[in-house]
């Protein structure tokens, strides 16, 4: 009896391993038909967006050449105008260290605006 029984067992596991072994494999290949197509609808994607990117810098440049500002004087008076505000800054920052160092000095040496004008009478 113990031997019918344990027929019987190993036949359910072995239908059921068939069973799933077929799913896996079902499903394996569908997943492979996925990672197949995917690298292609990704490289197409990637070039529509190259395309997109490329025509909207041509527009964005055709648009600048009509409106004119794109021509040579233009692109002067701009750079003109960015080394103006480079200048600038680089004037106020130079100020802000200056007295960022006068109030350090004056911080370290105890003295105060009321000291150097009395050291100067």
């Amino acid at each position: 009896m113990t031997g019918s029984g344990s027929a019987a067992v190993d036949f359910r596991v072995f239908t059921f391993r068939q069973n799933t072994i077929g799913a896996e494999s079902k499903r394996d290949s569908s997943f492979a038909a996925l990672r197949r197509d995917r690298p292609l609808a990704h490289r197409s994607a990637q070039r529509e967006n190259r395309v997109r990117l490329r025509r909207d810098v041509e527009r964005k440049s055709q648009r600048k050449e009509r409106e004119g500002e794109e021509t040579v004087e233009g692109r002067e008076e701009r750079e003109r105008e960015r080394n103006i505000n480079k200048e600038k800054g680089a004037r106020r920052n130079e100020e802000m260290r200056q007295r960022e160092r006068e109030r350090e000095r004056e911080s370290v040496t105890g003295t105060d605006r009321d000291w150097r004008e009395r050291k100067k009478e």
